[in-house]
């Protein structure tokens, strides 16, 4: 009767087991869990309380040629910083939440969604001196705009922005002369609110983390709405509400997708290639730069004149900013 026992129980923990993985949930109960310390922060934004969210970086391949990074004043527009993340320029462009870079045939471009217009916005990057100008904007049919990304495949550029009721909108942009064109060609839809959203050409997926309930990725190869949990939200590891995510591309396949997980004010490290949570980290004050929490937006920028992992501080002494931590120090800890 015991051996019998045993047996069903095993049957089971075997049946739950191919259950979990029939439906696309990838789980890992123990990652590696650390601390990093930032190594430099930006000049605290202009506006008060919760304004700063998100940031996108232009860094040359040529190191002669300045670096700028792009961050969101949710309240008012954009600022940018310098490779010191000193401001070097600022505008009332209205309320962008969040920001990508488009490497466009004429120079970085800013893409950005525009919460006073519910719009897209693109923005000319100066790439001399920082400053930034309004190209064009394209109003969507969404009521409340959040979350955006840019997306390249074989020379083909597409735009993913989300709102808070889980709507994800695809767009096709081209640049036609100076003009730039705007073309509705899909529509994804969640249950609840989407802000981060990142996009692997490579394996041409989507990345989407759905605030409340987890990881997920949509299949871009498929012409039907493919969608795939990863990693569900719970009490340890991914706990509500997730946020921003940056991807680092190591070439063929490899490399990390990391995700701002507010809830407990941390990040989580994701294979790549596997999809398997890989570890955790948080980053903490030292004696000069304070620690970061209730972050919003994060972007790796891996370039050998400028390699870091940068995230939005929700809880600064002041004025929200953008703290930057050696990505060299974070790569160490899970390799």
């Amino acid at each position: 009767m015991k051996k019998r026992m045993l047996f069903l129980l095993i049957g089971l923990i075997i049946f739950n087991s191919c259950s979990q993985l029939k439906s696309g949930e990838l789980i890992n109960n123990s990652p590696l869990r650390f601390e990093v310390k930032s190594f430099f922060e930006t000049t605290p934004i202009i506006s008060a309380n919760d304004a700063a969210d998100d940031i996108c970086v232009w860094a040359p391949d040529n190191p002669l040629q300045p670096i700028f990074v792009v961050g969101t004043d949710k309240k008012r527009g954009l600022e940018t910083y310098d490779e010191k993340g000193r401001r070097v320029f600022d505008k009332d462009f209205g309320r962008v939440n969040n920001v990508d870079l488009w490497n466009s045939p004429i120079g970085p471009v800013i893409v950005g969604s525009n919460r006073s217009h519910n719009s897209i916005d693109f923005y000319k990057l100066n790439s001399k001196n920082g400053s930034l100008k309004l190209l064009s904007r394209y109003k969507t049919d969404l009521d409340d705009v959040y979350g955006i990304t840019v997306y390249n495949k074989d020379e083909e550029v597409s735009v993913f922005i989300s709102d808070k009721k889980g709507t994800i909108l695809q767009y096709k942009i081209e640049l036609i002369d100076q003009f730039i064109s705007v073309m509705l060609t899909d529509t994804h839809s969640f249950s609840s609110t989407v802000e981060g959203i990142k996009g692997d050409s490579f394996y041409q997926r989507l990345y989407v983390a759905e605030e409340d309930k987890g990881l997920w990725i949509i299949d871009l190869k498929s012409d039907k709405f493919e969608r795939n949990k990863v990693y569900k939200t719970d009490k340890k590891n991914l706990i509500p509400d997730l946020e921003g995510m940056a991807l680092l591309d190591l070439g063929s396949g490899e490399g990390y997708l990391f995700l701002s997980v507010q809830g407990n004010n941390s990040y989580a490290i994701f294979d790549r290639k596997t999809l398997k949570l890989v570890a955790i980290f948080q980053i903490t004050k030292d004696n000069l730069i304070g620690g970061v929490e209730e972050t919003d937006g994060i972007e790796i920028v891996n370039q050998d004149n400028f390699s870091y992992f940068i995230a939005q501080d929700g809880i600064n002494e002041g004025h929200q900013n953008f703290k930057f931590v050696k990505l060299d120090e974070i790569i160490s800890k899970i390799r």
